[in-house]
């Protein structure tokens, strides 16, 4: 009903109503039911804006390999929006966004890898190929670089 909704498909067009029943699904523990949450609270589509809720959600069903939160989470880490920026932990997420079979995160994976030293990919791909289903990606201490500093 949620997509219903959200769509417009057979009711009228109410996305704090299709925010109601994805938040049915999601407290379920329902994977796309959390995603669709988290892309609610992104994006400001039938609830107030607020990344880190979008966080939260996206966590929830990241941490059950769904690959469209794990992009999700992977781009707020790259972003700093709803996470600190951290290019290794969204690295590891978008690796496994891209496993997972999401049309966009190896191209989005591969972006940030070209601003990760050879040791931060080192350990990105660690952390990636060490997770596992039911939880989330060890965050790890990462210094964000200035424009200044990547230039050289």
């Amino acid at each position: 009903l949620g997509v219903m909704y959200a769509n417009g498909t057979g009711v009228a067009k109410d996305d704090a109503q299709a925010v109601s029943w994805y938040r049915k699904a999601a407290e379920q523990g329902d994977a796309k039911g959390q995603n669709k949450i988290g892309w609610a609270y992104q994006y400001g589509e039938g609830v107030l804006q607020d990344f880190a809720l979008a966080g939260i959600w996206f966590k929830r069903a990241a941490s059950q390999n769904n690959a469209y939160a794990q992009r999700s989470l992977g781009l707020q880490y790259r972003d700093g929006k709803g996470a600190s920026e951290n290019l290794i932990v969204a690295y590891a997420w978008l690796n496994l966004a891209a496993a997972g079979g999401h049309p966009k995160a190896g191209a989005e994976r591969d972006a940030v890898a070209e601003n990760l030293t050879a040791k931060e990919l080192q350990l990105a791909q660690q952390l990636s190929s060490s997770w596992v289903v039911g939880s989330l990606i060890k965050e790890v201490p990462f210094k964000v670089k200035t424009k200044k500093q990547s230039q050289h």
